[in-house]
């Protein structure tokens, strides 16, 4: 599926749904790539017409932890989730989990470790774009992040310092330069991801299926060991796209979820909340099939429901 459909295409406006966007399912904080704190988080969200929001920051739950305490005053439904990061037949696949137990001692281990295992091969990056050139440290990530760390914070460094323009040219021109993004980091396998998040109370949806390989094949895998739902409405994708998205998740019962996938990039065309999003009616079916699975042992539920 072609590159303009990514949510980083610089060139290509948002593509605004035909329903009132009441929710978003995919937000990001500085707890971990994202450029916006949780409190700032739930004040721009407040002046939207979004009243149920899922905070999805990648491996990590800290940023839920800030954000129920200022959405709860601003009567913003916030369901609890995380963004898992997985591979799986050589795809590099993000799994998300919503109404997830954020105190649940086994999946905090395993977020933990993930942690630790993108630390070191941040380090490893710096050290090649050092050798490469570019004045970079890690004293400078850990300065602009409260959480987990990843090449996005690199990109923001090179940015802020002149290297590129943007944080996209930064990927596009060197960090997805394949002696950068073949260095070796721990990842779970998705199936595993997907088992964690509903040991831990919660529901797994699968993130960005359009830039999966073999999505067709490895799908009914993921669902046969709990997959329940999969983005559509998110990225900048073609009616074309979307429509064969569709289809999977209607032939795999699973329920169509999205979001802006929001990290305040400040860049041009970049989706901003109430842009993008799924259905009024999606996070109801989420919570229905989450009770319908877990009963009254879900992970959390979440105030609005």
């Amino acid at each position: 599926m072609n590159i303009s459909e990514s949510r980083y295409n610089l060139f290509k406006s948002p593509i605004l749904p035909k329903w009132q966007i009441t929710n978003d399912l995919h937000l990001h904080t500085s707890m971990s790539d994202g450029n916006i704190t949780p409190k700032d988080l739930i004040e721009k969200i407040s002046l939207t017409n979004i009243n149920c929001i899922a905070i999805t920051d990648h491996d990590t739950t800290k940023g839920v932890e800030e954000s129920l305490k200022f959405a709860y005053k601003k009567n913003i439904t916030t369901i609890p989730g995380v963004e898992i990061s997985t591979s799986f037949q050589g795809n590099e696949i993000h799994v998300i989990g919503y109404f997830i137990n954020i105190k649940n001692h086994y999946l905090q281990t395993k977020l933990k470790n993930l942690r630790l295992s993108r630390k070191r091969s941040i380090l490893k990056t710096i050290n090649r774009l050092q050798l490469l050139g570019y004045k970079i440290s890690m004293e400078e990530i850990k300065n602009i992040s409260n959480g987990t760390i990843g090449r996005p914070h690199i990109a923001q460094i090179m940015k802020s310092k002149g290297y590129f323009n943007t944080t996209t040219e930064a990927f596009e021109k060197i960090l997805s330069n394949k002696k950068i993004i073949n260095i070796n980091r721990e990842k779970i396998n998705s199936i595993d991801a997907i088992e964690l998040i509903t040991q831990s109370g919660g529901i797994s949806v699968l993130a960005h299926p359009r830039s999966i390989k073999n999505l067709e094949k490895i799908l009914p895998m993921f669902v046969n060991k709990g997959l329940t739902g999969i983005e559509i409405y998110s990225e900048k994708l073609t009616q074309k796209t979307l429509e064969f998205l569709k289809k999977l998740s209607e032939k795999y019962n699973l329920i169509p979820t999205g979001g802006s996938d929001y990290h305040a990039r400040n860049e041009p065309n970049e989706i901003q909340p109430g842009m993008n999003g799924p259905p009024p009616h999606t996070p109801e079916k989420l919570f229905t099939k989450a009770f319908e699975i877990h009963g009254a042992n879900i992970g959390i539920i979440p105030k609005g429901f």
